[in-house]
């Protein structure tokens, strides 16, 4: 399914969701794609839950639609419309984007990836770091799955469906038997990072995110809210933090998102590696299932 410059016929991304007032991934994906003179581009189309499941109907039928990329409050109800998951998909229960293979509808998930490599890359390696991850919905149990693959990590995954977070910390040790990872009802101490994976944030009167006794003692806080500012943020920056907004997040996965979209890759490490990028250590191989 690759795409050829100039071929006279203009494909679409569709990015869906709801609300899609703070969509970042068009902006980003679009002048990458037209840089390119790709007969592709990234539209939004804002979608809920209940449209989810005639809109998919619909969309899988489109030839000029490639594929989809997939943000909040759709990542897991996808999931019961893919044909095909990757190994990851099926652990999380979550995916972030779908590729259409001749009808086929394949899911993967990148949020972990680039919520890793914007860590990377803002110099704050998971590597050896105790981390709380406040959070484990569709980007939350993604991001989760990525930290435990780094050696030495500690990882404390706290989120209100208890229950439902105890089962998928199960799943991940078996996944990353080497990491330290913990379901924690009421987190308490100091941590290295912070991370919201939680929607908390997103509105304006929403409280803050992560208890501000946490804030005070860690040494860098991300906030994956795509809103332009957040409670937590503007707490951290005030305490002289390290922030890394979701914003970067969302940047670090844009070509991995267009890389599996535009191609026969089959899982996140085969993307990857196809589009050059290191450092993720102990990836799920590829293996969808039906």
């Amino acid at each position: 399914m690759s795409l050829h410059p100039g071929s006279g016929q203009m494909k679409r991304i569709e990015f869906i969701g709801a609300p899609l007032t703070h969509a970042r991934t068009p902006t980003i994906l679009n002048p990458i794609l037209e840089a390119e003179k790709a007969d592709l581009r990234v539209v939004c189309r804002e979608t809920d839950e209940r449209q989810l499941p005639a809109y998919f109907a619909a969309v899988r039928q489109d030839q000029d639609v490639i594929g989809l990329v997939v943000t909040t409050p759709l990542k897991r109800a996808i999931r019961a419309h893919l044909d095909q998951r990757t190994d990851l998909v099926r652990l999380t229960g979550s995916s972030n984007c779908v590729r259409f293979d001749e009808g086929v509808a394949i899911g993967a998930n990148f949020d972990g990836v680039g919520l890793a490599l914007a860590l990377i890359q803002a110099g704050l390696s998971p590597a050896g770091r105790t981390i709380l991850l406040c959070g484990c919905g569709g980007a939350g149990a993604a991001i989760a799955c990525a930290l435990a693959a780094f050696e030495g990590v500690s990882l404390s995954i706290h989120d209100p469906e208890q229950a439902t977070t105890a089962d998928f910390v199960r799943r991940l040790r078996a996944f990353a038997p080497a990491a330290l990872v913990a379901a924690v009802a009421q987190p308490s101490g100091a941590f290295d990072i912070l991370i919201n994976a939680s929607p908390v944030g997103m509105k304006p009167d929403d409280p803050l995110a992560i208890p501000g006794p946490l804030v005070e003692r860690a040494g860098a806080v991300v906030d994956i809210v795509a809103a332009p500012a957040t409670r937590l943020r503007s707490l951290a920056l005030a305490q002289g933090k390290t922030v890394v907004a979701g914003q970067a997040m969302v940047r670090a996965q844009a070509l991995l998102l267009r890389r599996f979209l535009c191609s026969r890759a089959m899982s996140e490490a085969e993307t990857m590696r196809d589009e050059g990028v290191t450092g993720i250590p102990g990836w799920p191989e590829p293996h969808p299932a039906r």
